[in-house]
């Protein structure tokens, strides 16, 4: 969604963490699910009509990483489970300009930007890029 918004909108710099490029990662979503009716994790699983609903606006928008024009950084947690890591690898190879970067963090989640364990190192990746300290 961010990337169509990108091309729509004037946006001097994009920042897509652990991006939806392609749909969940079934196989984890499952072992992360059996995890949180263990009890070790709280989660909400998305009702069948929002998944279907974020699914038809994924396949609306993700041929626009193409068209973008600014630079980007694409930040994924290599335990992402949710999202598989190597849709980040395949659509940034899609960008079709050399002012981007993709980051993996090691051990890093979904939801690194809050889950108290890499939120600080991603957070300082994030303003690097925004501050312009990777050159693009």
């Amino acid at each position: 969604i961010a990337t169509h918004l990108a091309t729509v909108y004037k946006v001097e710099k994009l920042v897509l963490v652990a991006p939806a490029f392609r749909y969940l990662d079934f196989e984890k979503v499952a072992r992360s699910l059996a995890s949180s009716l263990s009890g070790r994790s709280r989660t909400t699983v998305p009702s069948s009509e929002q998944t279907r609903a974020f699914r038809e606006i994924v396949d609306n928008c993700r041929g626009s990483i193409a068209n973008l024009d600014c630079p980007v950084l694409i930040l994924h947690g290599t335990e992402d489970e949710v999202i598989n890591p190597s849709s980040s690898t395949e659509f940034y190879g899609r960008i079709r300009h050399d002012r981007k970067r993709l980051i993996f963090l090691e051990g890093a989640h979904h939801r690194m930007l809050y889950d108290g364990l890499m939120e600080e190192t991603a957070d300082w990746i994030i303003l690097d890029f925004i501050e312009g300290k990777y050159g693009i």
